[in-house]
């Protein structure tokens, strides 16, 4: 343990944070409709995360695609939280 805290910050690895990738389709419908049915809601649920770091997000006729990124502590489904309420 002691020489865990003496280790210099250059000899930790790489951290890659968690992504999601949410891919939703819409059969038929115009890119318009698509984003303001299903990326504008997912991303205003999505920037109420904390830990939230970066967002992207693309809207096409019959498909989005939302990828929010960020450091999040453990999602516990017991707990309604909007990731949870967004996805059930």
């Amino acid at each position: 343990m002691v020489g865990y805290l003496q280790l210099p910050l250059s000899a930790l690895p790489e951290v890659a944070y968690p992504t999601i990738q949410v891919q939703t389709f819409y059969s038929g419908r115009q890119s318009e409709v698509i984003t303001s049915a299903i990326t504008a809601p997912l991303e205003k649920q999505f920037g109420q995360m904390p830990g939230l770091s970066q967002m992207s997000s693309t809207s096409s006729a019959g498909a989005s695609v939302s990828t929010p990124a960020g450091h999040w502590p453990p999602l516990r489904l017991t707990t309604p939280t909007p990731l949870s309420w967004a996805i059930f």
